[in-house]
Order: structure tokens, then sequence, then C-alpha cells
């Protein structure tokens, strides 16, 4: 079978690539005689695999669906290019490396170093990049559709504006990556570290965020529409003005958390930590807090109408001026709790504890306090009517 000259010795290279040292991708002179401008090396040299080679610094041109898997690529420019479906470059180093604008369908990256690579508008759809270290590489304005970067390493990354609807991040560590503005809608997250990450505006629609690490993230403003946070670490998150409309946050850690004037309504709270969080203000119409723990919590002016505390912990809750019209309070703890002018219209309390709680200027009528457990709490001090059920 002929062989191209230019195809036998550049395989003879590689085959010796420690010998004959870095190969260059030269379209204009080692390539001259394949036809088109952009030069399509796929017609010169189908097949042609790099396993290994060292190719750092020197690649100048590339169109073609190499098999690079453990290439070294240290500082390589690969800017603006083009790969198709099954193209592989699993646990090469692409350290530095300028992958701007690269484009590729079903690429494989698993594994590979992409320290600090510049890989901003890039468009890989469908990639594998599982295991890959990105710490601080540069992703921003990237889009990575349908992407899976499962326990992949993106600390300190930058993926502002980043679009990766779809993708898997399962247990990848983001610490203190910037991913505002990102676009994330049912992207899965699901054990992944976001500590001290800014995701500030970032879309979360209907992204699984269970068991993640959140603390101390910035979701200023974020999308978290019917998100799914399930056990997720929240404690010191910053929400001020996202929306968590239909999010599930049942069994989620926001202890020590700033929630002044948020809006929880009708979200899934049931069995949450939210010791000693800041909660002035907020709106928890129809929130199921089920099981939730508010020890110590500041719910001065909060909206709680018709919200579910069934078994809820509110002891040393401050509760001052809030509305808790038609809340089912059955099995709370409110001892040493502070309903002074609180609004417990219509509430029911069966077997609710009041042990030291004040109740000063408590409205309670039409509350049912019939099975209420009673102790060093003076109801006398209560606004209590005729529709009052009393013990």
């Amino acid at each position: 079978m002929n062989v191209h000259p230019i195809k036998k010795a550049m395989l003879a290279c590689l085959a010796l690539a420690a010998a004959c040292g870095p190969v260059w991708v030269d379209a204009a002179e080692s390539l001259r005689q394949c036809p088109g401008d952009p030069v399509n090396l796929a017609e010169c040299y189908p097949d042609v695999y790099y396993p290994g080679a060292d190719l750092r610094g020197q690649l100048r041109f590339f169109d073609i669906d190499y098999n690079l898997n453990g290439a070294d690529l240290e500082g390589a420019n690969l800017s603006g290019m083009g790969a198709g479906e099954g193209f592989r470059m699993e646990y090469a180093n692409l350290a530095y490396a300028n992958m701007s604008g690269f484009g590729s369908e079903g690429t494989y990256m698993h594994g590979a170093n992409l320290f600090r690579a510049n890989m901003t508008e890039i468009s890989m759809i469908y990639a594998g990049i599982k295991w890959a270290y990105l710490r601080e590489a540069d992703l921003t304005d990237a889009v990575l559709i349908y992407t899976s970067l499962n326990r992949s390493d993106l600390r300190g990354a930058l993926m502002i504006r980043a679009r990766m609807n779809g993708s898997i991040l399962i247990g990848a560590d983001l610490t203190g990556a910037d991913l505002t503005d990102a676009r994330m809608i049912r992207t899965r997250f699901g054990n992944a570290n976001l500590t001290n990450t800014n995701l500030s505006s970032a879309d979360f629609t209907e992204a699984d965020l269970k068991d993640t690490n959140m603390t101390n993230a910035d979701l200023t403003g974020a999308n978290l529409t019917r998100a799914h946070l399930t056990r997720a670490n929240m404690t010191g998150v910053n929400l001020t003005g996202a929306d968590l409309t239909g999010a599930i946050l049942s069994y989620v850690r926001l202890a020590d958390t700033e929630l002044a004037g948020i809006d929880l309504t009708n979200v899934n709270l049931a069995d949450a930590d939210l010791k000693n969080s800041n909660l002035k203000n907020a709106d928890l119409n129809g929130a199921d807090l089920t099981d939730a723990v508010l020890t110590g919590a500041d719910l001065t002016n909060a909206n709680l109408t018709g919200a579910d505390l069934t078994g809820a912990i509110l002891i040393d809750a401050n509760l001052t001026d809030a509305v808790l019209a038609g809340a089912n309070l059955t099995q709370a703890s409110l001892a040493r709790a502070n309903l002074t002018r609180a609004g417990l219209t219509n509430a029911s309390l069966g077997r609710a504890v009041l042990v030291n709680t004040v109740l000063t200027g408590t409205n309670l009528t039409g509350a049912d306090l019939s099975t209420v457990r009673i102790s060093f709490t003076d109801l006398n001090e209560a606004i209590i009517t005729e529709t009052t059920k009393l013990p």
C-alpha cells in the first residue's frame, strides 16, 4: 500500500516522539499539498494519531479529529479551531493553552489538565470533561451544553456568563469560582462544592443542587425557581433579591444566615435548619416549615400567613409583630419565644408548648389553644375573644 511521503514521515516521527522532539503541524510547508483554504488535514491525513506526542507551544493549525490522549499541549494555541464528534484529548496537558473560541461536539477531555487555560467563548456540546483539572481556567462566555464535568476541579475558575444548561457537575469542586450571570438551567450539581462561589444573577431554574455545599456563596439576584436544594448547606449565603419560587429547601442548612426581606412564599422548608437566621420582614406565606429548626431566629414582622409550622422549634425566636394568621403551629415549641403584638388569628396551636412565652398584645382571635401546654406564660396579656379556644 502506497503511503504519502509526508504522512509516512509524520508517522515515523510520532513513533519516535522522544527522538524527533516536538511535532510542528505547519499547513503552509509540511502540508502544502493539501487543498483548500483553510487546509483540511482530514482530507490528506485521516486517522492520524498523536498518543503522548509533545506539541508544547508548536500547534499552529488544527482542523481534524485527532486522538491526542495524553499529549503534552501546554501553552498550545487551539483558538478558533473546530473538532468533530469523537475528538479525544483525555489526560492531555493543556495547562495555559489558548482554546478561546474552540468548538466541538462530543469531544472527550476526561482527566485533562486545563490549569489556567483560556477557554473563553468555547463551544462544546455533549462533551465529556470528567475528573479534569480546570483550576483558575477562564470559561467566560463559554457554552458547555449537556456536558459532563463530574468530579472536575474548577476552583477559582472564571465562568462569567457561561451557558451550561443540562450539564452534569456532580461532585465537582467550584470553590471560589465566579459564575456571575451564568445559565445553569436543569444542571445537576449533586454533592458539588460551591463554597465562597459567586453565583450572583445566575439562573438555576429547575437545577439539581441536592447535597451541595454552598457555604458563604453569593446568590444575590439568582434565579432558583423550582430548584431542588434538599440537604444543601447554605450557611451564610447571600440570597438578597433571589427568586426561590417553588424551590425545594427541605433539610437545607441556613443557620446564621441573612434572609431579611426574602420572599419564601410557598417554599418547602420542611426540616430546614434556620437557627439564628435573620428573617425580619421575610415573606413565608404558605411556606412548609414542618419540623424546621428556628431556634433564636429573628422573625420580626415576618409574614407567616397560612404557614405550616407543625413540630417546628421556635425556642427563643423573636416573632414580634409577625403575622401568623391561619398558621398551623401544632406541636410547635415556642418556649421563651417573643410573640409581642403577633397576629395568630385562627391559628392552630394544638399541643404546642408555651413555656415562658411572651404574649404581650398577641392577637389570639379564633386561635385554637385548647390542647396547648402552658407554663410560666401569662395569657392575660394577650388579646383573647370569645372565638379563642382556651385550655
